[in-house]
């Protein structure tokens, strides 16, 4: 056991009394909104205001059974996707101080529509997925289920007194549900893979769904206003399955899924830890473990220049909606002042204007980072890219730098999470631009994650830089590995 896991432990015996003020300020605590930077303040009203010039998707349940049909993932989870983006624009409008009643009713609506879904898990999450339609029992929660349940519990603690005043009982439908779709499945039901408690199906090792859903879950247990009893129960139960994902995470800090999900492994766990930091008072110094502050220097010791990374697996080269706050505030609290400018080097990327789903993740991380001041000058100096190298030994990735040039390779297995065969797999990037690629993942499909995933040509190692020997091409699974990294 190392000694983040023995800290863990502790957890439950350890919690103080806390004031959720202190932690995620609502509409009670006014000085706190106020203080917002003014065109912080002016671009979350704008937001909100283009957010209720657009109506509510529709989600009928034949468009929930497409995917079953099609194997398409994007039909159902744009409309999805848009209307919890659609609500937490609205609520920051609010919030920044645009109380019309116009957009105070848009939220009222948008949470009933939301707690009228059928399920809150994505169709390409229901599992067993021989019914088109989502099961009623037992019941379970996916990547955003637990993404829903946190969004709305936030929701409705932040727009407390007003809720309270026009629409109480919604109030109590949003608590029933959170606990119905994220509360209840996770402390009940030992099936789902995530947890480790259990092998399901041709799962492999535990990956970032274990931390994601755990943040979200404390968050929204949390915001739930839980007994004494409940909260320990609830962080026993959470840092029992963060100690099964531990167990198979690299001593390096290395992510073998890739700096794209990054920031839903190593920034969830972070997010676990933030919270269960905060409610034992930090008296278990769980953020000054050499462990985490390893695991989050991977991302600015993976990256080449600008918005793209050395990447593998089903990681894409250039990463364009990196979650700059959050990145910020962990290398503020771990004080790894590499960390803060990337950060804030990605926050001066121009983006396309497109919505993202990723808008709508972990969205309690959006107001945690309100309580950080990130537009400081230090974060508008660029980050020197230095010439040398950095060495991962577990995860058996090897990156290198000169002052032109960017080179990165791999070992591994190919059994990794989100896994390619891909073992010996390179990069090269000439002057921060990609010169030997790879082209990693197109669109998520059905058959991305079944038995036909190899059938893709992204999977396969002769679409990567890699010998193709006596006509055979790498094979996946555990055995199929590097047999030494040098």
């Amino acid at each position: 056991m190392t000694m983040l896991q023995e800290k863990l432990v502790k957890v439950p015996d350890s919690l103080k009394s806390f004031d959720l003020e202190t932690y995620l300020p609502s509409l009670k605590s006014f000085e706190f909104w106020e203080r917002l930077p003014n065109d912080q303040k002016a671009e979350f009203v704008r937001q909100g205001q283009e957010a209720m010039k657009e109506g509510i998707p529709s989600l009928p349940a034949s468009l929930f059974m497409d995917f079953r049909r099609t194997g398409n993932r994007v039909h159902f989870e744009i409309p999805y996707f848009k209307r919890r983006i659609l609500l937490l624009r609205m609520v920051k409008a609010y919030c920044a101080g645009d109380r019309h009643p116009d957009i105070l009713d848009g939220i009222i609506d948008l949470l009933s529509v939301i707690c009228d879904e059928w399920s809150w898990v994505l169709p390409a999450h229901n599992w067993p997925n021989e019914n088109a339609l989502p099961p009623v029992q037992p019941p379970r929660v996916d990547l955003f289920a637990a993404n829903t349940a946190s969004l709305m519990a936030l929701t409705v603690h932040l727009l407390n007194i007003p809720l309270l005043k026009e629409a109480d009982r919604l109030i109590l439908r949003v608590y029933q549900e959170c606990r119905r779709r994220c509360i209840q499945p996770y402390m009940e039901n030992n099936q789902h893979w995530w947890m480790g408690f259990e092998k399901v199906g041709n799962h492999g090792e535990l990956n970032n769904w274990t931390p994601w859903i755990t943040d979200n879950f404390l968050h929204t247990l949390f915001l739930l206003h839980p007994s004494e009893e409940e909260m320990q129960r609830g962080t026993k139960r959470a840092v029992q399955i963060l100690n099964h994902y531990l167990n198979v995470l690299q001593p390096d800090g290395g992510c073998d899924e890739g700096p794209s999900y990054w920031d839903h492994a190593i920034g969830s766990l972070f997010g676990c830890l933030d919270i269960l930091e905060f409610l034992t008072g930090s008296s278990l110094s769980l953020m000054e473990d050499p462990f985490l502050k390893k695991a989050a220097s991977y991302l600015h010791r993976i990256h080449v220049e600008g918005n793209y990374f050395a990447n593998f697996a089903d990681c894409p080269g250039r990463l364009d909606h990196m979650p700059t706050g959050l990145i910020i505030r962990m290398g503020r609290i771990l004080q790894d002042e590499s960390l803060i400018q990337l950060g804030g080097e990605l926050g001066q990327i121009e983006v396309p204007g497109q919505d993202s789903p990723v808008e709508a993740f972990s969205t309690h991380r959006d107001i945690r980072n309100l309580m950080f001041v990130f537009l400081s000058e230090d974060l508008l100096i660029p980050r020197e890219a230095k010439a040398g190298r950095d060495v991962f030994p577990d995860s058996q990735i090897y990156i290198k730098r000169t002052d032109s040039l960017s080179f990165a390779c791999k070992g591994g297995h190919n059994h990794e999470s989100h896994n390619h065969n891909d073992v010996g797999q390179f990069v090269l990037y000439a002057g921060g631009l990609p010169l030997l690629i790879d082209p990693g993942v197109g669109d998520y499909t059905r058959d991305t994650f079944n038995e036909n995933r190899y059938t893709i040509w992204s999977m396969q190692s002769s679409w990567h830089n890699l010998p193709v020997v006596n006509g055979v091409e790498q094979k996946e699974g555990l055995e199929y590995r590097a047999s030494s990294f040098e």
